[in-house]
């Protein structure tokens, strides 16, 4: 199931050329930089319970905040992430 789920995000990604069976990666909407997801670090971080949890349906347009896009060119990583926050709230 892990590796399906896996499958469907890569799927989403446009480009993905560095990827292999160790790592996939994902690019930040709106910015100019992307995500590694290190596929065996991930297999070990998740946990298969013996219950189930109470899920929520998403209300439509409910939480979605409209982000602007931040120019990260020129910023470095502490800058990005104070922008972010800022625009977050």
């Amino acid at each position: 199931m892990l590796e399906n789920k896996l499958n469907v995000l890569t799927s989403l990604n446009i480009s993905c050329d560095s990827d292999d069976d160790s790592k996939t990666s994902f690019n930040l909407f709106g910015t100019n930089k992307s995500i590694v997801v290190d596929k065996a670090k991930l297999r070990e971080a998740i946990t298969i319970q013996d219950c189930q949890v109470v899920e929520k349906m998403a209300a439509p347009g409910g939480e979605k905040l409209d982000l602007p896009n931040i120019a990260s060119a020129g910023l470095s990583e502490n800058d990005f992430l104070e922008q972010a926050i800022k625009a977050i709230g």
